[in-house]
Order: C-alpha cells, then structure tokens, then sequence
C-alpha cells in the first residue's frame, strides 16, 4: 500500500508533528506521489473488469427503457459492464468506509482528539479511501461519456467534485478523519443501489423471493441515502468546518501545512457543493416514491 515518508517544513526542514499524541505518525509529502502503484492499479483493474464484460458480450438484455423501441432482444454490454464495475466499486468503497468509521480503533480515537488532529493527522485507512475513491471517480468520468445515460452534466460535475476533493485530501493529508466518512460512508446507500438496479436487467417474478429482495433493497437504499447523504452528511459539516475555521484562526494550519493552507478553503466549497448534489438527488428519489405510490 502507500508508502509513507516524513513531511518537511520547507523553513528549517524540521519534521512537522501534530499532538503528542499523533506525533510519533510519520506523514508524507505528495499522497498521490507516494500512492501512484495503488492509483494505477486500481484503475487498471476497472479498466480490465469493464473491458472483459465488454469482450464476452453476455446474452443478458436490459429492461426496455434502454433499448430501442424496435429490438426485442437488444444488448448493452457497455450498461452491464459499466454496472458490474461500479458494483465492485461501490461494495469496496462501502465496505472500506464503514468498517474503518464504526471499528477502526484509530479512526475513533482521532474524532476525541484536536481539529488539528483530524484534519492533518496520519490515517493509513484515509489513504486508502481517498486512493479507492480518486480512481473510481477518474474511471466513472471517463467512462460514462462514453453512455448516454450517464453522460449528464450533474453525474460529470460530481464526478469531477468528488474526485478533486480525494486528491486533495491524498496530495496533502487534509482533512484525513472526515474522508472516512465522506468517501466511505456516503457510500453505504450505493450497496442498497447495486442490488436494487438489479432488476435493470433481471427483472424478478412478481412475488418472488428476488423480487422481494429488490424491494428490500430500494428500501434500504432510500433510508441509508438519508441517513447518510442528507443527516450524516449535515452533521459532520458542521465539526468539518469548524476545525478548519479554527486552525485558519488560530494560526495552526499554516504550522502544520506551510505554504497550503489556500486548500482549506477548497475544502469549506467543495463539501457545500456535494452536498448540495446529495439533496438534489434526495429530491429526486422522494419524487420518484411519490409517482410509484400514486401510480
């Protein structure tokens, strides 16, 4: 994984500590440097997924709403092999966020300790967020202009939004105790939605245990988005942007990342932004609950 190296202050190339308590974690200089074996083999496994879904080409048709009206049985390898490697990705990423947020001692130990901690201090598990959510964002803007049905400007723009906040947070070890969350975390409700979009292209028998298990899915995904990307997603902006306010403040930015604290503020736009997007999308899945209800 992520190799680490000490960070230096450019200054008097003294090693850069945090508390007492975090002081004896080494820090790196350039995350995205130090992670390029990880970055480039996690893209290139996508690539290689969705490429061989692409090449086998399975006898699978999707429900008609993406296939022509005069096809009965059309394919769409570049859908199935587009959903497959998000499902992976999206499991990983899920599944990565929500271990190390409930579970990991580290992690748990920073939330009690100081904003300086939080957002400078060394997290292996934030590396390894930022690293699998930079290379999914990279793949999935990359790819979806290539399918009508995701090249939409709002996917392209929280593509791009996503993908900028990890690599900053990777590049500079910022904001490393709430990218766990916010590239983990955020992604629990994207399990729900794998399963639920099943049904894209194996639709259940209507009383089925598969159908039922679809439904449960579209359940769990609405209540996790919310609890996630709309609650959870509020509520950690708050002590998000309170540690940074305060280490501009006070002057503890600027000692910690000499020369880098401009980026805070990336960071203060950026997760309004995104979060904005996530209430977009809540709005559209309340709206779609409406239709079916009444429909």
């Amino acid at each position: 994984m992520c190799q680490v190296t000490t960070l230096l202050s450019p200054k008097d190339n003294s090693v850069v500590t945090l508390s007492e308590k975090y002081s004896g974690q080494k820090q790196f200089n350039s995350g995205s440097a130090e992670c390029r074996k990880d970055i480039e083999i996690g893209l290139l496994f996508m690539a290689v997924v969705y490429g061989l879904v692409l090449y086998i080409n399975p006898p699978v048709s999707p429900s008609a709403q993406f296939c022509p009206s005069n096809e009965d049985h059309c394919r769409r390898p570049d859908l199935l092999a587009y959903k497959i490697t998000s499902a992976i990705s999206m499991i990983y990423m899920g599944s990565l966020g929500m271990r190390n947020w409930y579970f990991s001692r580290h992690v748990r130990d920073m939330s009690n300790s100081t904003p300086e901690d939080r957002l400078f201090g060394y997290l292996k598990a934030a590396n390894d967020q930022n690293v699998a959510i930079l290379c999914y964002q990279i793949w999935d803007f990359c790819v979806s202009l290539t399918i009508p049905e995701h090249f939409e400007t709002v996917f392209l723009v929280h593509h791009a939004l996503a993908g900028i906040t990890a690599w900053f947070s990777l590049e500079h070890q910022m904001a490393t105790y709430y990218s766990i969350f916010y590239g983990g975390c955020s992604e629990i409700s994207s399990i729900f939605l794998v399963w639920a979009d099943a049904d894209q292209f194996f639709p259940p028998t209507q009383g089925s245990i598969f159908d039922f298990l679809i439904l449960f899915c579209k359940g769990m995904f609405v209540l996790s988005f919310f609890t996630y990307r709309v609650y959870g997603w509020i509520r950690q902006l708050f002590p998000l942007w309170n540690d940074i306010l305060h280490t501009l403040k006070t002057g503890s930015a600027e000692k910690h990342r000499p020369g880098k604290t401009s980026f805070l503020y990336i960071f203060l736009i950026l997760s309004v932004l995104l979060g904005a997007l996530q209430l977009f999308w809540f709005g559209q899945i309340i709206g779609k609950m409406i239709e079916m209800v009444q429909g």
